[in-house]
């Protein structure tokens, strides 16, 4: 993450990139709906495309299932990040009352906004962790993706004179998983992995 931008600014970006993937998931669902009706279409010369379609679609479901669990801890780092925000906002109103008073109570009113700032590292830390682990997840299940595009294109070449449509809504495939990939990059980046 680049270090000029806040930590709301982040989650924020981070949320983006999240929908992002979850639309290309969308789209690759329907590019394979779409490819198994054109398989059928085409008959026996397309079969294998159709069973290629159909793993695409699997993938994308569970692209989408792992973009829908990082949306769910991303909702909790911005609970995180606004309380911290606020924390660090207290702590510094109570470090500049403690120096302009000589009450015995600010500086343990300090100490346990520090204390709750330590808590809530620790919750974002270990909330990024979940997100690393669910987006190492995703990256796998792309590679794999990749593949299953670069099957389809096989397959639609032994369609023959009728494949063109077939090997277009492959290209298109492929288009959208490497889109993922570079998306599922920028995720890891934004998430210290």
């Amino acid at each position: 993450m680049q270090s000029t931008q806040t930590p709301l600014r982040q989650v924020v970006n981070l949320r983006e990139n999240i929908k992002t993937i979850s639309t290309i998931a969308f789209q690759v669902n329907l590019l394979g709906l779409n490819a198994i009706l054109l398989a059928k279409q085409f008959g026996e010369v397309a079969r294998g495309f159709g069973v290629i379609s159909t793993e695409l679609r699997a993938f994308s479901r569970e692209l989408a299932q792992h973009m829908e669990a990082i949306s769910a801890l991303s909702v909790n780092l911005v609970r995180v990040e606004t309380q911290r925000l606020c924390l660090r906002k207290r702590h510094a109103l109570l470090q500049q009352a403690e120096g302009r008073s000589t009450t015995d109570w600010l500086p343990q009113a300090r100490q346990r906004q520090l204390g709750r700032l330590d808590t809530l590292h620790g919750e974002r830390e270990q909330t990024f962790s979940a997100m690393r682990e669910h987006l190492s997840d995703a990256y796998q299940n792309c590679l794999f993706g990749t593949v299953i595009a670069r099957s389809a294109r096989i397959e639609a070449a032994y369609a023959g004179a009728q494949g063109s449509t077939l090997t277009d809504t492959s290209l298109a495939f492929a288009q959208c998983v490497d889109h993922v990939l570079a998306s599922l990059d920028r995720l890891k980046q934004a998430t210290g992995g």
